[in-house]
C-alpha cells in the first residue's frame, strides 16, 4: 500500500517505503448533549526503516533524500559499516518531512499493484515515534507516525457523509450555548395623562452565551504543503528575514477562512445564530423569538395604557441589545455574549421617582420635591422612529447597524422627559394628597448624560397662589407704624424723681409702607398657561394645547437683546392680558397698591415711591409709604379698626 506525502521542503512528493501499515480510526467531536459537530480521523503509519533500501533513501536515485515513486531501490554494494548511520539519517529525514513547515500537505494512501482507490487527506501532525530497536537487530528501525485529519477523500465511494467541509459546514471540535434569565432592577412606569402612576412593570435580564472551538483548514487546491507565512498581520518579527512562524492556511493573506478561530466564529454566527432573532419581534413568548422554550417562566400577558406615550403594553419585547465578542486566535476559539432587557411593549425608558414632602407649617406652605432618573432604552418598537431593519443575514454574518444606538437612548429619554415634566406637579399632588400646588416649580435642576442616554432631575412644587399674572415669585409686605402718645418733658431743679413728664392730650401720626416684589420671565417668547392662569412646564404649543383648557400665549415680558424695550416690559408697564387672565400685570399691581392704601380723613405720601427693575433677571420691586389721619384716637382707646371695642394698646388698623 504505497504511502506518499507532498511536502513544502522539499517541494516534491515523498514516498515512504517499504510501505508502512496504515490504520485509520474515526472519532466524533460532540456537544454535551451528544450532537455531532464533526469528525476526526486518526491515521497511524507503522513502518520500518532499513539501511540499504526503501525511502527515505541514500540511493543515488533519491531526490532530497526521498524516492519520488513507489518502486523499491536497493543500494548495491552498500557498506555494512554505514548501516546504523544510514538509519539515523533516515530518522532525521522523516522528522524533517513531518515538520511544522510541511504540515498540511497532501497524504496519499494508494492500493498496491493497481494504483487505484487512493485515499487522500491534508492532515495535521500529531507525533513521530522511533522506538528502540529489537535486541540484536539495530539495523531494522520501526517507526510510528500519527496524523490527524478532518476529512478523507477518494477511494471511489463518494463523499463521506460526515465530511463537514464538503457539506458546507464549519470545522468545529467543540461548541456550547447557554441562556441565563433573571429579574432586573430596572422598572418601567406607566403614567396617566392626569399625573398618576398607573402601573409599574418589572424587567428581566437575558444573557446568551455561545462559543465554539474551531479546527484549522489547510489549502486543498494544491498538493504540497503551503509552508509558513513570512509575516502574520505585521506581528511576526521574523518577516524581516523571510522566516515565518505561522502556517499558511486556506485563503491566507485575504480573509483567513482556514483559521480555527474563523471557523469557530462562522459556526456561532450561522449555526447558533446569535440573538438578532429575538430583536424586533412583538412578543418574546411566541414565534422564532420564543424564550419560554428555554425553560424561563415569563409573566403572563400585560395590560396597561401608557397615556403619556399613547401606547398599550400587551407583551414583553427585547431592548438594549449588547454584544461582546471574544476571539482566541491561537486557541482557535470564538465566544459571543449577548445581553437584553425584556420590558413591556412600547417602553421608551426605565425610570425611578422619589417624593419628599416638607415646607413651613407656621405659614401653611407645603413643598413636594420629586427626584427622578430616566434611562433611555435602545431599540424597541417606538412607532414614530425609523429603525433599521433587524434581520439575520448569513452573508452579512448577522451584523446590524443601529440596534443599540446611544443617540436613540438619549432621544427616548428626552421624549419621555418632555412628556413627564408638565404633569410632574400632578404627580406631586397625587402622592402628597395636597391640592393647590402650583404647576411652576420653586426650584428645578436637571442633568443629562447623552452618552449613556440618562436624564436626572429634581423639581420642587409648593401650594402657593400669586395675584400678579405670569410671575414665578411674588412677595407683598406691609409695615404699619401706630400713633404714639405725645408728651412734654420738663426738667425741674432739685426734683429728685427727675423731670416732669406730662401727657399733652394728643398723638402721633399713622404711617404705612407697602413693598411689592416679583420675578418674571424675560427670555421666553411663549409659554403655556392652564385654565387657572398658572404657568405650566409645557415646552411646545402642541403639547400645551393638547391639554384641555391650556393656552399657548406670547410672553409680554420678553426683552430684546439690546434692552431697547426693557422699560416697556417691566411688570408695572405691561398692560397686556394673557388668557385666561382677566387683568394685566399693570392692573394687578395698581390693584394691590389701591387695596393697601390707607383710608382716612387725610392721606399723604410721606416718602417718594421707589421702583427697581433688573431686565437681566426679571426681578422687579416697588416701595411706597403713606402718612394719614383717622377720625378716631388710638391713644384714647377709641375704636379705630371698626371692630367693637377700644384698641389701645393693641394692634388693629383700618384698611
Amino acid at each position: 500500500m504505497p504511502v506518499s506525502y507532498h511536502a513544502n521542503d522539499p517541494s516534491q512528493e515523498c514516498f515512504l517505503t517499504p510501505a508502512p501499515f496504515v490504520s485509520i480510526d474515526k472519532s466524533f467531536d460532540k456537544t454535551g448533549d451528544g450532537q455531532i459537530l464533526g469528525v476526526r480521523y486518526t491515521i497511524t503509519l507503522n513502518g520500518t526503516l532499513v539501511p540499504d533500501r526503501g525511502s527515505p533513501s541514500t540511493h543515488s536515485a533519491a531526490t532530497n533524500g526521498f524516492l519520488i515513486d513507489s518502486a523499491d531501490k536497493i543500494i548495491s554494494g552498500h557498506v555494512h559499516a554505514h548501516s546504523y548511520t544510514d538509519i539515523l539519517k533516515k530518522q532525521q529525514l522523516i522528522r524533517k518531512l513531518f515538520s511544522k513547515k510541511n504540515e498540511g500537505g497532501r497524504l496519499d494512501i494508494t492500493a498496491p499493484f493497481t494504483g487505484e482507490a487512493t485515499i487522500t487527506c491534508y492532515p495535521r501532525i500529531v507525533s513521530i515515534n522511533f522506538p528502540e530497536q529489537a535486541a540484536g537487530n539495530i539495523y531494522v528501525q520501526p517507526y510510528t507516525i500519527t496524523l490527524e485529519a478532518d476529512q478523507l477523500m477518494g477511494a471511489g465511494v463518494g463523499t463521506d457523509l460526515d465530511d463537514m467541509n464538503a457539506a458546507g459546514h464549519e470545522m468545529i471540535s467543540a461548541a456550547s450555548e447557554s441562556w441565563d434569565f433573571s429579574e432586573a432592577v430596572d422598572v418601567v412606569i406607566h403614567h396617566t395623562a392626569d399625573g398618576k402612576i398607573d402601573k409599574t412593570f418589572k424587567t428581566y435580564q437575558v444573557n446568551h452565551v455561545i462559543s465554539a472551538t474551531g479546527k484549522r483548514k489547510f489549502n486543498t487546491t494544491t498538493d504540497a504543503a503551503d509552508g509558513l507565512e513570512a509575516g502574520k498581520h505585521g506581528r511576526d518579527h521574523a518577516s524581516a528575514n523571510g522566516k515565518g512562524f505561522f502556517n499558511k492556511l486556506e485563503n491566507t493573506g485575504t480573509v483567513e477562512t482556514g483559521a480555527a478561530w474563523y471557523q469557530a466564529r462562522d459556526f456561532c454566527r450561522k449555526k447558533l445564530v446569535h440573538g438578532l432573532h429575538i430583536n424586533g419581534i412583538d412578543n418574546v413568548k411566541t414565534g422564532d423569538g420564543n424564550l419560554t422554550k428555554y425553560g424561563v417562566n415569563l409573566p403572563p400577558a400585560l395590560a396597561a395604557d401608557h397615556a403619556l406615550h399613547g401606547t398599550t403594553a400587551t407583551e414583553l419585547r427585547a431592548f438594549n441589545y449588547l454584544k461582546t465578542e471574544s476571539v482566541g486566535e491561537l486557541d482557535g476559539t470564538f465566544s459571543l455574549t449577548e445581553t437584553w432587557t425584556l420590558a413591556p411593549q412600547g417602553a421608551r425608558v426605565f425610570e425611578t421617582m422619589d417624593f419628599s414632602i416638607g415646607g413651613d407649617p407656621n405659614v401653611g406652605t407645603t413643598t413636594v420635591t420629586i427626584t427622578g432618573n430616566i434611562q433611555g432604552i435602545g431599540g424597541g418598537d417606538v412607532t414614530d422612529y425609523d429603525f433599521d431593519t433587524l434581520k439575520h443575514d448569513l452573508e452579512d454574518k448577522g451584523e446590524t447597524d443601529s440596534i443599540n444606538d446611544n443617540d436613540l437612548k438619549m432621544t427616548n429619554a428626552q421624549y419621555h422627559f418632555d412628556k413627564l415634566v408638565p404633569v410632574l406637579y400632578l404627580h406631586a399632588a397625587d402622592m402628597s394628597g395636597l391640592s393647590g400646588l402650583s404647576p411652576s416649580p420653586t426650584s428645578s435642576t436637571r442633568t443629562k448624560n447623552p452618552v449613556a442616554g440618562i436624564i436626572t432631575y429634581s423639581y420642587t412644587f409648593e401650594n402657593r397662589d400669586y395675584y400678579i399674572p405670569n410671575v414665578s415669585s411674588e412677595t407683598v409686605s406691609i409695615n404699619d407704624n401706630y400713633p404714639g402718645q405725645i408728651i412734654a418733658i420738663q426738667q425741674v431743679i432739685g426734683r429728685k424723681r427727675g423731670p416732669v413728664i406730662q401727657d399733652i392730650g394728643t398723638q402721633g401720626s399713622w404711617k404705612r409702607t407697602l413693598s411689592i416684589a416679583c420675578t418674571v420671565d424675560v427670555r421666553s417668547s411663549n409659554f403655556c398657561k392652564d385654565s387657572s392662569g398658572d404657568k405650566t412646564l409645557h415646552s411646545t404649543s402642541t403639547s400645551c394645547t393638547g391639554v384641555t383648557g391650556n393656552a399657548w400665549v406670547t410672553n409680554p415680558n420678553e426683552i430684546s437683546n439690546d434692552y431697547s424695550d426693557a422699560n416697556a416690559k417691566k411688570p408695572s408697564m405691561v398692560d397686556t392680558i394673557t388668557p385666561p387672565d382677566s387683568i394685566s400685570q399693570r392692573t394687578a399691581i395698581r390693584n394691590l397698591i389701591s387695596a393697601f392704601k390707607p383710608m382716612g380723613l387725610a392721606v399723604y405720601n410721606d416718602t417718594s415711591p421707589t421702583e427697581t427693575w433688573d431686565p437681566q433677571t426679571g426681578a422687579w420691586s416697588y416701595n411706597i409709604g403713606w402718612i394719614y389721619e383717622l377720625d378716631a384716637s388710638y391713644i384714647c382707646n377709641e375704636d379705630v379698626d371698626n371692630i367693637t371695642g377700644g384698641d389701645h394698646p393693641y394692634p388693629g388698623t383700618p384698611r
